[in-house]
C-alpha cells in the first residue's frame, strides 16, 4: 500500500507539474492507475509488454495482469471470504460465475474443513473416552 500511496503522489506531482498538458481525470483520485506520460489511460498491451520484460529480467515465473486477478481471487477465497464479496471485487454480475472459475479452491475448502471438522470430533471422543474411565 505504501508504494502505491508514493505512487499515487508522483502521479499527483507529474499532473500538477504538466498543467493544462495533463489529459488524465481532473482529481488523481478519479485517474487511472496506469496512464501515459500525460495522463491519458495506457493501451493493457503497454502494461502486459512490461511486466513480460520484468518477469524475464528477473527470472521469475511467466505471470499476465490477469495472473494478479486470480491470485487476488484465490487469497480472498482461502481467507474465507464469501463468494458474493469476491464476485463484487472481481466485477462478476453474480457469485456464480465466480463458484464456476473457481469451483477447484471451493473444493479444497470443503475437503479442509471436513478434515477439520473429522479432527475436532476426533478429539472430542478422546476427550469424552478419558473422561469416562
Amino acid at each position: 500500500m505504501e508504494e502505491l500511496r508514493k505512487y499515487k503522489q508522483s502521479k499527483a506531482d507529474e499532473k500538477a507539474r504538466l498543467a493544462n498538458l495533463w489529459q488524465g481525470a481532473d482529481a488523481i483520485e478519479k485517474d487511472f492507475l496506469f496512464t501515459t506520460w500525460n495522463g491519458r489511460v495506457a493501451h493493457p498491451d503497454t502494461i502486459t509488454k512490461w511486466l513480460h520484460k520484468f518477469v524475464v529480467k528477473h527470472d521469475l515465473l511467466h505471470i499476465t495482469p490477469h495472473s494478479f486477478r486470480h491470485m487476488t481471487a484465490i487469497f480472498l477465497i482461502n481467507a474465507g471470504v464469501d463468494l458474493t464479496t469476491v464476485a463484487g471485487k472481481l466485477g462478476h454480475a453474480n457469485s456464480t460465475t465466480t463458484q464456476i472459475i473457481y469451483s477447484h479452491l471451493l473444493d479444497k475448502s470443503e475437503k479442509e474443513t471436513a478434515n477439520t471438522m473429522e479432527a475436532i470430533l476426533s478429539q472430542s471422543m478422546i476427550d469424552a473416552d478419558k473422561f469416562n474411565h
